[in-house]
């Protein structure tokens, strides 16, 4: 039964992961809005975490998205606009648990040499997660950075982002509530969903991942 939730657990992941990359077959970069002095200017670290600001903010911001898809978020090199919009930025959003602050550590140097402080300027989205372990033969025991694709901490994310939204917009804070508490019940309903169906699978069709 245990073999089963894993496999379980993990395709729900793949499921929820899909309905968040929802909107990234578009180039990340080409989904800056129109430059408004109006709206808020966010920079977040990868399409993940564009899209759930995105479901959350609509066109009430400028949203900059740093990695492009297919890019790894490691070892990362920030190109000349993404040093720009950083800069400007009144909000950035990084995933945090070593994803963009591992590997060459290019948004540690980033946020440093914008002049961007922590909890201040920037955040990270998963903070208050549970965390999850890696459990390969060369990876055991260090943190998933994918923290994103377990329901709960994908919900965690989204009021992270909301949270700072609100804060820094006040005069939209009621337009981000109502888009958060709509992008959360579309989460459990995919949830729900995917649970009905792999419940129905018998165990020996099941392989753990």
């Amino acid at each position: 039964m245990m073999r089963k939730w894993k496999a379980v657990l993990g395709s729900l992941g793949i499921l929820i992961a899909l309905f968040i990359f929802g909107a990234c077959s578009i180039n990340s970069k080409d989904k800056d809005k129109v430059a408004s002095n109006e709206k808020l200017k966010v920079v977040v670290t990868n399409s993940i975490l564009a899209d759930i600001t995105e479901n959350i903010a609509k066109d009430k911001i400028d949203l900059h998205s740093i990695v492009p898809i297919g890019k790894d978020p490691h070892e990362y090199e920030p190109l000349p606009e993404d040093v720009q919009k950083t800069s400007k930025a009144d909000l950035i959003f990084y995933n945090g648990v070593n994803l963009e602050t591992g590997g060459n550590a290019w948004f540690t140097k980033l946020v440093k040499n914008a002049n961007k402080e922590e909890n201040k300027d920037y955040f990270a989205a998963s903070d208050g997660i549970d965390v999850i372990y890696l459990e390969g033969q060369s990876e055991k025991g260090k943190e998933d950075p994918h923290a994103w694709l377990n329901l709960e901490n994908g919900i965690i994310y989204a009021k992270n982002i909301e949270k700072q939204l609100a804060e820094k917009d006040p005069d939209n804070k009621k337009f981000y509530k109502e888009n958060l508490d709509k992008y959360i019940e579309k989460l459990d309903s995919l949830d729900k969903e995917a649970k009905s169906k792999f419940a129905s699978i018998p165990n020996d069709k099941i392989k753990s991942i």
